[in-house]
């Protein structure tokens, strides 16, 4: 190629190209520089490569119509190096980086951690999958929440003042612990049946659903044997199965009593 000078000192024409210094520029605006290697020839750089002003590198489809591209931000507050990772992906892996811009391939997996002792109220994950993928997770927050250090699951469906009033839980059977290890300072229950006699059946209709329901009054209860009743903020709720421990006693003490009176 022949050269031509421009009569400036150090500053080299190159066809439509000008050389000054280590500056490669075009001599008409907007126009492209094209590095075309003959064949399967590549273009190869021994050093670092440096889009200045965010610029961006555009890789283009096969009519070179379209192209994705990758560039910098706006501003960065200092020099950030990723480092590619050194095999290649399987199906379904994604890049993630240890905090050092040190690039590998994961797996999109959740990690698990077992959690019994916080304190805290979580929502309960739902989802509508049994098997496969998800695409995401859903909650119904504070309708379904669980404490791990109490192995509390609850159900509610409205809030009430500072407290939140529990909804229903459905179940085929449910399983109470009740085994001797687990309890001390046991005793017979007492008077079973005069209490029992105490407490008054009633039918009422739930504000929270319109249901026409049966059952005690918590607060009544709570007068006559506190330890069925539990207590959130205002409201008070009643443990209906352990009920069944006063009834059972109080049938054996009928039984007495019929004894008793038949002789027996």
């Amino acid at each position: 190629m022949r050269r031509i000078t421009s009569g400036i000192q150090g500053g080299p024409i190159l066809g439509t190209f000008s050389a000054t210094d280590n500056n490669l520029k075009t001599l008409e605006p907007d126009s492209d520089i094209v590095l075309d290697p003959n064949g399967n020839g590549e273009i190869k750089a021994t050093s670092h490569l440096q889009m200045n002003s965010a610029g961006e590198i555009k890789f283009a489809d096969a009519d070179s119509t379209n192209y994705v591209s990758l560039k910098a931000p706006a501003t960065l507050n200092s020099n950030y190096v990723y480092t590619l990772p050194s095999t290649g992906p399987t199906n379904g892996h994604i890049l993630q980086t240890d905090g050092s811009g040190n690039l590998s391939w994961t797996d999109t997996n959740f990690e698990i951690a077992d959690q019994q002792a916080d304190s805290s109220t979580y929502n309960v994950t739902i989802t509508t999958a049994s098997s496969g993928n998800v695409t995401g997770l859903n909650t119904s927050s504070g309708k379904l929440t669980f404490q791990p250090s109490t192995g509390t699951l609850t159900t509610s469906t409205v809030n009430a003042g500072s407290s939140t009033i529990t909804g229903t839980l459905n179940a085929g059977t449910i399983n109470e612990t009740s085994s001797a290890i687990l309890k001390e300072n046991i005793t017979t229950i007492n008077d079973a049946l005069s209490k029992v006699l105490m407490f008054e059946g009633v039918n009422y209709t739930r504000k929270a659903t319109g249901g026409y329901e049966a059952g005690l009054i918590a607060e009544e209860v709570e007068k006559i044997a506190p330890e069925l009743v539990s207590r959130e903020g205002e409201y008070a709720a009643i443990n209906y199965t352990r009920i069944t421990a006063y009834l059972v006693e109080a049938v054996k003490e009928l039984s007495k009593q019929i004894d008793n009176l038949t002789g027996k």
